[in-house]
Order: structure tokens, then C-alpha cells, then sequence
């Protein structure tokens, strides 16, 4: 994933893998500044609330949960 984050220029990530994965995949996306929908199943209150966490440091909601 941090490859692909340096490496293309995309508007929003669609995240719909394991959990364990997702999360390193959507706080590393975040981290960057770009857009995360999250499709992934099987996340914990405490991954969304650290979801939150890392988008308040971005200073603008740019995560979703379908």
C-alpha cells in the first residue's frame, strides 16, 4: 500500500479487505490526505474511533462507512 500512495494519484480509496489490513490501509490513506469509503466488515468501535482520531488530524472528514 505505501508504494501505491507514493507512487499514484487517485482521489478515493475503496477499502474492502480483512480488517487488520483495512486499518493499516485506511490510516496510511488518511495519513496522505485522500479519501477512504470503507466497505470492509468485521471493524471494532475502537478501529472506527481510531479511524476518527487520524482524520481529525487531517483537519477534514474523508472517511465513510458503507
Amino acid at each position: 500500500m505505501e508504494t501505491a500512495l507514493k507512487e499514484s494519484d487517485f482521489d478515493v480509496l475503496v477499502e474492502y479487505t480483512k480488517p487488520d489490513i483495512a486499518m493499516k490501509n485506511v490510516i496510511s490513506t488518511l495519513r496522505k490526505g485522500k479519501n477512504v469509503v470503507i466497505g470492509t466488515s468485521g471493524l471494532t468501535d475502537e478501529d472506527y474511533s481510531e479511524v476518527e482520531q487520524q482524520d481529525k488530524k487531517v483537519a477534514k472528514k474523508s472517511w465513510e462507512f458503507w
